[in-house]
């Protein structure tokens, strides 16, 4: 059994599932294509912030608002959620020329956003949310902040025990506590100023990517583990 969480192996054992046959791998992503349009960026803000993904409870899209309203003289992008999501939050953002909403893009276009973003923001909370209802906080292990990593920007996240052995503060990306909204605007400021940490926390998460956590590399470990199986050495 694969699983992607240190969590989930220990509620498979809890039910019976032999230990030595559980591996755990995390999610990972793809490099991206050296070839990626960038963004036409009219206006001149000194930072171009991002997310991208769902809008759903725990992902800290009132950080992010909360955020843009503090940070005038920076611009924030949000790539993601439904028509309905992105109408209320341009309602209540509408005398703000600093967060843009884009709404609902394909994965393959999501690309240019994430290639043309100076820092990428991760909130989320301690309860997260899915279509359905339920947290998968414990559970998850995102596919966004793999791709986030993969592009070899500064990445600022959620200081969340899941990501604990992937994530390391000031080593590939910047920790903070979820819900403090002063941590996270010191460290976008941080980003800002020191630009030999923003240079080395992201190509450490770069690197982290390509010679750990790629899909290739996850497949080898898969199959790896079966050829033990295989010659009995996984029992």
């Amino acid at each position: 059994l694969v699983v992607i969480t240190n969590y989930l192996r220990e509620n498979y054992i809890k039910h019976n599932f032999k230990e030595n046959k559980i591996i755990v791998l995390p999610d990972g992503a793809n490099l991206p294509d050296k070839k990626v349009n960038l963004i036409n960026f009219k206006d001149k803000f000194d930072l171009e912030i991002f997310y991208v993904g769902s809008l759903y409870e725990g992902r800290g899209i009132d950080i992010l608002v909360n955020l843009s309203k503090k940070m005038t003289g920076k611009r924030f992008h949000i790539v993601g959620g439904n028509e309905e999501q992105v109408a209320h939050l341009k309602q209540i953002t509408s005398t703000q020329k600093n967060i843009i909403f884009y709404g609902h893009v394909s994965h393959s276009q999501t690309k240019k956003f994430l290639h043309s973003a100076d820092v990428l923001l991760a909130p989320y909370q301690n309860e997260v949310k899915i279509y359905g209802g339920g947290n998968t906080v414990k559970w998850m292990s995102p596919l966004k902040v793999f791709e986030y990593m993969s592009f070899k920007k500064p990445i600022i996240i959620s200081n969340l025990p899941v990501f604990k052995g992937i994530l390391k503060d000031k080593y590939n990306c910047l920790l903070v506590n979820p819900d403090k909204i002063c941590e996270w605007k010191h460290s976008i400021l941080k980003i800002e100023k020191d630009k030999r940490l923003a240079k080395k926390i992201a190509k450490q998460a770069f690197e982290d990517i390509k010679f750990k956590y790629s899909w290739d590399i996850r497949a080898k470990k898969v199959l790896s583990k079966f050829e033990k199986i295989n010659r009995n050495e996984f029992i």
